[in-house]
């Protein structure tokens, strides 16, 4: 009998109360569920819990795969990748942190780090962590040690300093002053100054002289598109204060003694200059340009169109001293002295002579590093090969991904802003996925030990197959940074390459390194005329590549993010060794090519930083507008939307659409579908009374001081003058995509009323400083 209160069923009255219920329903049943509670009873179909087991199996091999990954042999590598994160981290920072809450949390994180040191996953959790806070503190640290004073108004100022270097043209050439004082009477703080110069006006200055002269100096220029390349940036970081033209004549100081005060540097860049004339006098021309750049790096007598066609062609890259160059250097070096020791039997039995070569290749990479100037790139590249020729000396495996992270370590920390530049993304992009492709345990090192390949014919294709396979991994690796750096890539670069890197590896540089060692004896002329050849060849490549059909796809500008998530892929699929390569780089690629399409706006027009250039967007490319012509500033805007038309040709046409006279210019844009709205340019003061009574409703104005329009209810005007353009940058206005524009609380009154006409604007430079802006 049932006990009164029990939900326990008769057996005999279950199969009565079963009927018409599921299976599951009936178990439940039989457990004494009543039949009332049965359908609140939650179910878990079996679907439901196949697709629970099969999660559970991804999460447990995806935990198995991290956990392998984490001991890996690559995990070291991932330390300059974490600095890295976190020196770009601090770069797009919208406002200056504090160092002292900064360093603050840096040594707090390192003392919970080293307590956390016996752990696995959350050691290396915090010390991820805390290397990202290492990397904005280092940044901060740079930033802090450059302090160098920015001029931010322009004027003309009498000038002394001491000459820096001296990068000489055609007609002007450009004065690098240090050291500089403001002599006028209420004197603005300098460091170093650049400036242009007619020749006859600087003929008989040397390096380290001391010099009187008047100037006229800019504040140096932020990007000349929003979201580029920032000139004012580097030029803080290189301690440069302002630009400008020299007026009239510098006057050397009068030195009684004789004797000229000079830094190890200035002796050095007098060496450069030296053997840069020389090389130029043996071999007259564009010849003597080239070899000057590839060996000494001074690049300043080559034309603009063999420097187009090397760009164009993919060959660009032999002018940048860099791995190639530091390789070719330090094997030959290596290779000649072990040759010459395989004809001495003695010595070579009695010696290590692969000990003395590395020793000996190893002190010719660091002459090498000096005499060519010592970019980033160059830095990179002896620091490789002096851990790879160091690995030699002890006996120890020489091409690694760690010596790579090594050398990165070591630039970050001394260099931290290097990493936003060209130079050093693309040099160590292209390194890392060139170890990633040779080293042992390679798919393509497994195939040629493989082949076993002997005899000539066999070793010339293994030869070709290693070129082309190097060309083709080092042009994909740095595409990215190419095309988010110059909006354009060679398209033939892989065939240029084939084609030129031969004669640069077999011809150029051998006869290249005589010249050096020849030129003490007055004997460079002979293997110069070998290089010759070899030059010559190159450019004849290069002008034939850059003149096939589709040579250069210009893409237009990218968001940086693209080139951040792209490299962060390459930097995936290159550490990282089990199969959780694929799918982080799939990822990663996929976010990018997903931002890569994304609609860039709707821009309508550009403003140069001074308020003298602007260009109209139209679906043919730029319309320029105004009178001014700048060709440097509208190539970058063309190639930034994707525009391949000729520049000077562009800029020679009639300017339809427009009326100007010495005052200013009136034209018309689309600010919205079915509105168009007049614009009007004033360089005179005169045009602003006009421009005011006038049917504009834009004006920009070029003037130093930009008066106001009358205050009347019917006229309202938007004025975007030289003082808006010099604290915000250049600027782009745009369509705004919704006809009824909200609009931001924090909008200042130039946006405000620019959204009341339809269009957005997007500044150079933020409205919150930074120490370089």
């Amino acid at each position: 009998m049932t006990q009164r209160g029990s939900n326990q069923v008769p057996p005999q009255r279950i199969g009565q109360q079963s009927a018409g219920l599921t299976d599951g329903e009936k178990l439940r049943l039989q457990m004494g569920v009543p039949v009332s509670a049965i359908n609140r009873f939650p179910v878990v179909p079996r679907a439901s819990r196949g697709l629970a087991n099969r999660l559970r199996t991804v999460w447990d091999v995806l935990g198995k795969t991290v956990q392998r990954e984490a001991i890996g042999p690559d995990v070291f590598c991932w330390i300059p990748v974490f600095m890295s994160l976190g020196i770009i981290g601090y770069f797009s920072m919208a406002r200056e942190p504090s160092g002292l809450a900064l360093f603050g949390l840096l040594a707090i994180l390192m003392i919970v780090t080293w307590h956390l040191r016996g752990t696995d996953y959350r050691f290396k959790t915090v010390l991820a962590l805390t290397l990202l806070i290492t990397g904005v503190g280092l940044a901060k640290w740079q930033t802090e040690r450059a302090s160098t004073p920015l001029l931010r108004e322009p004027g003309t100022f009498p000038l002394s300093g001491q000459v820096a270097d001296i990068v000489p043209g055609e007609q002007r050439s450009r004065l690098i002053l240090r050291d500089v004082t403001d002599l006028s009477s209420q004197p603005v703080l300098l460091a170093a100054v650049q400036l242009s110069a007619f020749n006859q006006h600087i003929e008989n200055l040397q390096i380290g002289d001391q010099v009187w002269l008047r100037a006229r100096l800019e504040p140096l220029s932020g990007a000349l598109i929003p979201n580029g390349y920032d000139f004012r940036r580097i030029g803080y970081f290189k301690g440069l204060s302002a630009r400008g033209f020299l007026l009239g004549e510098a006057i050397p100081e009068l030195n009684l003694d004789g004797m000229q005060e000079k830094t190890s540097a200035d002796w050095l860049t007098d060496f450069r200059k030296t053997i840069s004339e020389r090389l130029q006098s043996a071999s007259p021309g564009e010849t003597g340009a080239l070899a000057s750049a590839l060996l000494v790096g001074i690049r300043s007598g080559i034309s603009d169109t063999t420097e187009q066609a090397l760009r164009n062609s993919g060959l660009a890259h032999i002018l940048a001293i860099s791995g190639l160059h530091m390789a070719l250097v330090t094997a030959l070096l290596f290779g000649t002295i072990r040759l010459a020791a395989s004809f001495a039997r003695d010595v070579s039995a009695r010696y290590d002579v692969k000990r003395w070569a590395a020793a000996t290749a190893l002190l010719g990479a660091l002459g090498y590093l000096a005499v060519s100037g010592a970019g980033i790139s160059a830095q990179r590249a002896f620091l490789m090969a002096a851990i790879f020729l160091l690995a030699i000396m002890f006996n120890r495996a020489a091409l690694t991904m760690r010596n790579v992270a090594i050398a990165a370590i070591a630039i970050l920390a001394v260099f931290p802003s290097a990493i936003l530049t060209p130079g050093f993304q693309m040099s160590f992009m292209a390194v890392i996925a060139l170890v990633a492709v040779y080293r042992r345990d390679s798919v393509f090192s497994r195939h040629r030990s493989r082949a076993g390949r002997t005899g000539l014919v066999k070793s010339l294709l293994a030869g070709a197959e290693g070129l082309a396979l190097t060309s083709l991994v080092a042009g994909l690796a740095t595409a990215p940074f190419a095309i988010h750096h110059f909006y354009q890539f060679a398209v033939y670069g892989l065939a240029g390459n084939l084609a030129a890197m031969p004669l640069v590896g077999f011809i150029v540089m051998p006869s290249g390194i005589l010249t050096m060692l020849l030129m003490p004896f007055g004997l460079e002329w002979l293997p110069l005329s070998l290089m010759k050849l070899g030059l010559d060849g190159v450019v004849s490549v290069a002008q034939q590549v850059s003149n096939w059909e589709g040579a250069v796809r210009i893409p237009g500008q990218q968001p940086a993010l693209v080139a951040l998530l792209l490299g962060l892929a390459l930097i995936c699929l290159c550490l990282l060794r089990t199969k959780l390569r694929f799918v982080a780089a799939s990822i990663l690629a996929f976010s990018a090519m997903s931002m890569s399409a994304d609609d860039n706006g709707n821009p309508v027009l550009l403003v140069s930083q001074d308020g003298k250039m602007m260009a109209e967007v139209t679906p043919d490319g730029l319309e320029f507008r105004g009178t001014a012509r700048n060709s440097f500033a509208a190539g970058i805007w063309m190639r930034a939307y994707g525009d391949g038309r000729d520049v000077d040709n562009v800029l020679k046409q009639d300017r339809a659409g427009q009326a100007c006279d010495r005052t200013g210019c009136l034209f018309e844009i689309m600010a919205q579908p079915e509105r168009m709205i007049e614009v009007a340019t004033v360089k005179r003061a005169e045009a602003m009374f006009e421009a005011c009574s006038g049917t504009a409703e834009l004006i920009i104005s070029s003037l130093d001081h930009t008066p106001p329009c009358p205050i009347l209810p019917e006229v309202q005007k938007v004025i975007i003058s030289k003082s808006f353009l010099a604290e915000r940058g250049s600027v782009i206005l745009s369509r705004m995509d919704d006809a009824a524009p909200i609009i931001p609380a924090n909008a200042d009154a130039i946006e405000k009323r620019l959204r009341e006409l339809g269009l957005t604007i997007e500044t150079s430079l933020p409205s919150r400083k930074r120490p370089w802006n």
